[in-house]
């Protein structure tokens, strides 16, 4: 579900910039570039966990059914393995620095992003004077 949405949302910035004459076609090929790999991992971490979780290995099981109930619980107690351990299966931890949509490190020509989300272009909105009641 995650990759799902993630995959909606990365596409979906880069989709309305484009229709609004924000950012050139070119950001769209960024997309496969940067959704394929975390697809590739969802399926790879979900086949491992698979074949763990219904495995008949006698070795397997002692591990799955003995030794990770017992160990979790200690290495959840570490803020950073928790932290790792959410930001991974989450997706929250995925970063595009290396995408074509980014050029040193920088938003490339094709549109500006930070991370997952592009800069919003804000047009400048006079405030309006607060009122206070006294």
């Amino acid at each position: 579900m995650n990759t799902g949405i993630q995959d909606a949302c990365n596409l979906g910035w880069k989709l309305a910039l484009v229709a609004r004459g924000l950012a050139e076609e070119g950001l769209l090929d960024s997309y496969d570039t940067e959704r394929r790999p975390v697809g590739r991992f969802v399926a790879r971490f979900t086949d491992r966990a698979f074949t763990v979780a219904t495995s008949t290995n006698p070795l397997v099981r002692v591990l799955r059914t003995r030794v990770v109930p017992r160990v979790l619980p200690l290495a959840l107690r570490f803020d950073r393995a928790a932290a790792y351990g959410f930001r991974t299966l989450s997706q929250l931890g995925i970063g595009y620095r290396r995408s074509p949509a980014v050029q040193d490190g920088q938003p490339g020509p094709a549109a500006r992003t930070q991370g997952r989300r592009p800069a919003a272009r804000r047009a400048h909105r006079p405030r309006r004077p607060t009122i206070l009641a006294g």
